[in-house]
């Protein structure tokens, strides 16, 4: 692959001991956005990381919501002004 595995994303929520949420697209798409195949779920970074390996008292229970598209992360944030979720 030329990009992170699902792998790494496991691990990373381990380290900062708190859940991840990948939003992405099933679809590899061109600079312009045009898809031109689909990748199969093995391949496919969307999912919720959990950091299960970690004893439940050292996790943090509030997620990171992160974006995956054209092999780049983005940060995903609340609009201002809006209150964050209760979990």
């Amino acid at each position: 692959f030329e990009f992170l595995e699902q792998l790494h994303i496991f691990a990373v929520a381990h380290i900062i001991r708190r859940p991840i949420i990948v939003y992405a697209d099933n679809k590899m798409r061109d600079h312009t956005g045009r898809a031109f195949c689909d990748m199969a779920i093995s391949e496919s970074m969307c999912g919720i990381y959990l950091p299960i390996c970690l004893p439940e008292k050292l996790r943090i229970k509030n997620p990171i919501a992160i974006n995956f598209d054209s092999a780049h992360f983005s940060a995903m944030v609340p609009i201002s002004g809006t209150p964050p979720p209760e979990f």
